[in-house]
């Protein structure tokens, strides 16, 4: 059981384009190395002005990154984000299947028979689990990233 007794922090989540990033925006990006060591998005999250940021740290191994875009260029293997991370700018290059989320701020009641949600909770002394974060995606959506 999940409980929602204390409104935890709410995005909605809806399919974004390569044209929805900007500079200055705030993303969360999962990303990969290629074969020349350029890293190559698979995922990135824009949130959206007022919405809840991930507070996930950038991780050792470029799988995950959160940051700002500092600029976009077009490049004929895709755009390129140059983002900074721990104070360094880094490229990131967006390939055809590279999925874009926009997240905005929701809240629980947005929650509906039918949403495609991911959480993350806390197992409580009881053994439910205390939703923490959670992001409600369209239907379909699968798992809406967090």
């Amino acid at each position: 059981m999940v409980r929602l007794d204390s409104e935890p922090r709410v995005n909605s989540v809806a399919k974004g384009s390569g044209s929805d990033l900007k500079a200055g925006s705030e993303v969360s990006i999962q990303a990969k190395s290629s074969q020349s060591g350029d890293l190559i998005a698979t995922q990135i999250v824009l949130f959206a002005p007022g919405s809840n940021r991930s507070e996930a740290e950038s991780g050792p191994d470029n799988a995950q990154l959160v940051a700002t875009i500092k600029k976009t260029d077009a490049f004929p293997e895709g755009p390129v984000l140059t983002i900074v991370d721990k104070d360094r700018d880094r490229k990131i290059t967006i390939g055809p299947d590279t999925a874009i989320w926009i997240a905005r701020a929701a809240r629980i009641t947005d929650i509906k028979v039918g949403s495609a949600v991911t959480m993350t909770a806390v197992k409580q002394e009881d053994g439910s689990l205390q939703a923490l974060r959670a992001t409600v995606g369209p239907t379909g959506a699968g798992n809406p990233p967090l």
